[in-house]
């Protein structure tokens, strides 16, 4: 009867542990994933990747700025104070990006 007693105790502990180890083979293979993701969302950019994406972002500084300036001149501006800053803030974006990706293709020669 004892014998009976812990047969049902152990199939149950046993039940139990089987149902951990598949949890616990779930959340390795979950955390595994998210932790690729995290590592290729820290690594840091290809140097060619990050000098295309300044080049691009400084084109569009300066059509902005280009076009600011159109916009300004043909609505027959008044303030040319707000217009300067604005233009000069544009402008000065567009000569940092030109220039952190001339230093990136300076790094790589």
């Amino acid at each position: 009867m004892a014998n009976l007693a812990l047969e049902e105790k152990v199939e149950s502990i046993c039940s139990e542990v089987e149902t951990l180890k598949q949890d616990l083979k779930s959340n390795i293979e979950k955390y595994n994933k998210l932790d690729a993701r995290r590592a290729a969302m820290t690594r840091p950019p290809e140097i060619h990747e990050a000098v295309r994406e300044l080049t691009a972002a400084k084109k569009k500084a300066l059509h902005e700025s280009d076009e600011f300036a159109d916009d300004w001149v043909e609505s027959g501006g008044s303030d040319v104070t707000a217009f300067v800053k604005k233009f000069m803030d544009t402008r000065v974006l567009h000569h940092m990006r030109a220039a952190k990706a001339e230093r990136l293709k300076m790094s790589t020669v």
